[in-house]
């Protein structure tokens, strides 16, 4: 066997690729669907809809519920003595602040918005390029 051939045979038997995605957190029903109505909603209508949250923070005047939503996307070629890994962590979060008798006041929106079906159940190796999203959401920040 030539020596090239066999280093070649060689490379590709150390050589490996990585795609990976996974998603952590509350499914993200607080975007699209019906919108909560500040005003009306209620503590008990939002717990009905969304479950519980993942956090919720008691101040002095209003009672917050946050939700989250972690995506980690990951491509990366490993060769045995070299490794290059890209991880990228997106966020889709909402808060909604509530008046100390329950009632809906405020709703913020983190900017990125993920998609609320997870695409990778029936492609694992299709990663959607959200990269426009994050760059919209950067700009808007400017």
């Amino acid at each position: 066997m030539p020596r090239s051939l066999f280093s070649a045979l060689a490379l590709a038997a150390l050589a490996s690729c990585t795609v990976s995605h996974s998603r952590v957190g509350d499914d993200n029903r607080w975007r699209g669907e019906g919108e909560f109505e500040r005003g009306v909603t209620t503590m008990g209508d939002v717990l009905e809809e969304l479950g519980p949250p993942a956090q919720v923070y008691d101040f002095r005047e209003k009672i917050g519920f946050f939700y989250m939503l972690v995506e980690e996307r990951r491509r990366g070629f490993d060769l045995y003595i070299f490794k290059n890994t890209n991880r990228e962590y997106l966020t889709d979060r909402v808060l909604y602040m509530f008046d100390r008798s329950g009632v809906l006041e405020e709703v913020g929106f983190s900017r990125v918005q993920l998609p609320r079906e997870n695409v990778y159940v029936d492609d694992p190796w299709h990663l959607p390029d959200l990269d426009g999203a994050v760059a919209a959401a950067a700009e808007d920040s400017e």
